[in-house]
């Protein structure tokens, strides 16, 4: 909770601080600076700790987790509540950039946020991505928006346009993984024909 407050704090006072919606400490605008904290944070936190190692494990299978020693209710618990944080520093960060809140603000943003981590590496199945995957979904579809916003589309068009994009990386994903479970059956059916 100290967090948070910290974070309302800031993100309000670097809002309304001369009558300007951002404030640039040597080039970078203040917004920036806790946003690359947390991303730092993550980093470390899922490559190099155990708890990191545990979210990959988990949503790959959660059984062999179990059997291999992860707690996985504890895992479980703990990406949700993450989660729920982030949630809530992301809506701190929407306070301050809008200078208010909406009941429907950030109503469409839930397919945005598969889209960037599909483009950004992850997987539907779990297991798999980063964070350096995510922060380049995001750049790809902020670049797209901006594209999109240029050439006068309209926003219904937009989302029509980032649901095909949606659908075609789940195709190409479903490709690849299908044709990587073939090539490990084959080889598998070759390791049975030897050993026999």
């Amino acid at each position: 909770i100290p967090i948070v407050f910290c974070f309302c704090f800031f993100f309000f006072f670097s809002s309304r601080r001369r009558h300007t919606r951002y404030i640039s400490v040597t080039g970078v605008q203040t917004c920036a600076l806790p946003i690359s904290l947390l991303l730092a944070v993550f980093t470390l936190l899922l490559h190099y700790t155990r708890l990191g190692r545990g979210f990959f494990a988990v949503g790959e299978n959660r059984s062999s987790s179990f059997n291999v020693g992860f707690n996985v209710n504890r895992i479980v618990l703990l990406s949700y509540v993450i989660a729920s944080l982030m949630a809530v520093v992301a809506g701190v960060y929407a306070i301050g950039r809008f200078g208010g809140a909406d009941p429907v603000m950030g109503s469409g943003m839930g397919l945005e946020a598969i889209a960037v981590v599909l483009i950004g590496g992850a997987t539907l199945a779990g297991g798999r991505g980063s964070i350096v995957g995510t922060v380049t979904g995001v750049l790809v579809l902020g670049v797209l928006a901006n594209v999109l916003s240029l050439m006068s589309i309209t926003i219904w068009y937009q989302d029509v346009i980032r649901g095909v994009m949606l659908l075609v990386i789940i195709a190409a994903y479903e490709r690849v993984s299908r044709r990587k479970r073939s090539a490990l059956g084959k080889e598998l059916r070759w390791l049975q024909y030897r050993t026999t």
